[in-house]
């Protein structure tokens, strides 16, 4: 949900599709769950499956299917916590704020 409160800006700020994967902020980001992931899974490809949670995120993904698709955010998020828990094998933590 967070993601499509600032989803035009967030699309504007993606850097060339030659930096997409080495921008500073992507790189701290996809570290912090790689992190996250070692910690559940120690024996998985954190690096592979951090890449692949972090694309669910995608800002242009989400626009794609919100705004061109018509998908309901609640789809998205109810997607987001049925990959999470397939993925990890445990339920994410509710924080209220998504």
């Amino acid at each position: 949900r967070h993601a499509t409160e600032s989803l035009e800006l967030q699309i504007a700020a993606e850097p060339t599709p030659d930096r997409r994967f080495t921008a500073p902020p992507r790189r701290l980001l996809r570290g912090h769950v790689m992190m996250l992931l070692r910690q559940v899974l120690p024996e998985a490809d954190c690096e592979l499956l951090a890449l692949t949670l972090m694309g669910y995120l995608d800002p242009v993904a989400v626009q794609h299917l919100t705004q061109q698709c018509g998908m309901p955010l609640e789809r998205l998020e109810a997607g987001w916590t049925d990959l999470v828990t397939r993925v990890t094998g445990t339920e994410p933590a509710a924080t209220g704020d998504h």
